[in-house]
């Protein structure tokens, strides 16, 4: 192989290694809720026990 391929090759490896071996995002634990036609946050905030202004905060959310 001439040295301008193997070199071509090294960047597609260096960059696929880099892109390859970054760490995943965990989720933070907790109930996964679908929102259904006719919820309101204060039922949601009921139903599992947290503060409905928590409630918004956490899923980026602001009160009309």
């Amino acid at each position: 192989m001439t040295r301008r391929l193997l070199r071509s090759w090294l960047v597609v490896f260096v960059f696929l290694a880099a892109v390859g071996l970054s760490p995943a995002a965990a989720q933070e634990a907790g109930p996964i809720y679908v929102v259904q036609d006719g919820d309101t946050i204060w039922g949601i905030s009921q139903t599992f026990g947290v503060d409905p202004a928590a409630l918004l905060d956490a899923n980026g959310l602001t009160a009309n």
